[in-house]
């Protein structure tokens, strides 16, 4: 491609799962963006050469983002490419206290570099006890712990934690990602800077 001719608009959409939550956002982003999708725990590494944006799908572990590492490995030497972040947790992504928690944890994880061209958007996974780990089922007996006591001050999604531990619970809704394709398309609507 000639260096003057415009980049064409192919969005990437990279992701890490462990129980299958992110995995199926990502592939319903992928779907509907018409994008490349690429596992970060695979290798190669995706060419971002004809990305006209990243999307990074990641579940939150113990207050984590899990395939952060990979991502900002990936993109922190293209600083030109647009970037948007979709996590996937059990909590309720509408509580307040969660968007404050989520908020905290982005600041946490990424640069600032990072952090000024990505767009978040934040998606409800769920929690698939049969299939967890070992370290994941005993960190989550914590959490229904405190969730307990959370609980019994009136704390519904505390409650409903504490409720479901050791249960399958999907939280999963396709809808959800409708914000998320328009931003995408947004992006790619808009003119290319003068050179």
């Amino acid at each position: 491609m000639e260096p003057d001719q415009p980049r064409p608009h192919t969005p990437l959409v990279v992701y890490r799962t462990q129980y299958g939550h992110a995995q199926s956002y990502a592939e319903w982003l992928a779907e509907d963006l018409g994008a490349m999708l690429v596992n970060l725990g695979d290798k190669p590494d995706p060419d971002l050469s004809t990305a006209s944006v990243v999307i990074l799908v990641c579940p939150i572990y113990a207050r984590s983002y899990y395939g952060a590492k990979e991502f900002s490995l990936l993109v922190e030497n293209h600083p030109d490419i647009p970037l948007v972040g979709a996590s996937v947790g059990a909590s309720d992504p509408e509580n307040p206290e969660n968007i404050q928690a989520y908020k905290a944890l982005i600041k946490a994880t990424f640069s600032e570099g990072i952090q000024s061209r990505m767009q978040w958007f934040h998606l409800r996974g769920g929690l698939d006890y049969p299939r967890m780990s070992h370290a994941h089922r005993a960190m989550m007996w914590m959490v229904s712990r405190a969730a307990k006591r959370k609980g019994a001050k009136g704390d519904a999604e505390s409650q409903m934690m504490y409720e479901t531990y050791g249960q399958v619970i999907d939280f999963r809704d396709r809808s959800t990602i409708e914000p998320i394709v328009e931003y995408v398309r947004g992006l790619s609507s808009r003119p290319d800077p003068a050179p």
